[in-house]
């Protein structure tokens, strides 16, 4: 019967065997990496653009996601001014990334106005309402730059700088 269908017993014993370890977790994960894999690569780009070497824990956070990101948390991470650019180049574009943890990161008060006017930008798919800013040197005008952020901006509902 299998070689008048055109069958093999050795294919059907392989298609057997692959049904046996099908994860429909790992094909469902495959499908939403799928939408982090093209947010992976624009970072990846950006830092091959920078000249930096791209952050392993937002490379991480990237390929763990078994449904869209809502959280990035790079607290206690140095990024460095092109790393962080490269960051910024992402964030925009990210439409259901709400919460950005950054404390302890050493962001600077220029990076941090940055980050601002980033996330103030009309053009800005960022749904970002939590920023966790903690323990970083910042200085009055970024506590300037992000009170303008939030008038200008009102889905900001916290950040924190303790």
């Amino acid at each position: 019967w299998f070689d008048s269908q055109g069958l093999k017993e050795d294919h059907l014993a392989s298609s057997v065997e692959e049904l046996k370890n099908f994860n429909s977790r790992s094909k469902i994960r495959g499908a939403v990496y799928g939408v982090e894999a093209a947010f992976r690569l624009m970072y990846t780009e950006a830092c091959d653009k920078r000249g930096v070497r791209r952050n392993s824990s937002l490379l991480d956070q990237f390929e763990s996601a078994t449904t869209p990101l809502t959280s990035v948390d790079l607290s206690n991470t140095y990024l460095g001014p092109k790393g962080f650019e490269a960051l910024l180049s992402i964030i925009n574009k990210h439409p259901t990334l709400r919460t950005l943890k950054l404390a302890n990161s050493l962001i600077d008060t220029d990076q941090c106005v940055r980050l601002c006017k980033v996330l103030q930008d009309p053009k800005s798919l960022s749904q970002i309402d939590n920023l966790e800013l903690s323990d970083n040197p910042l200085t009055h005008p970024a506590g300037r730059a992000l009170l303008g952020m939030m008038q200008a901006r009102r889905k900001i509902t916290q950040i924190s700088l303790s």
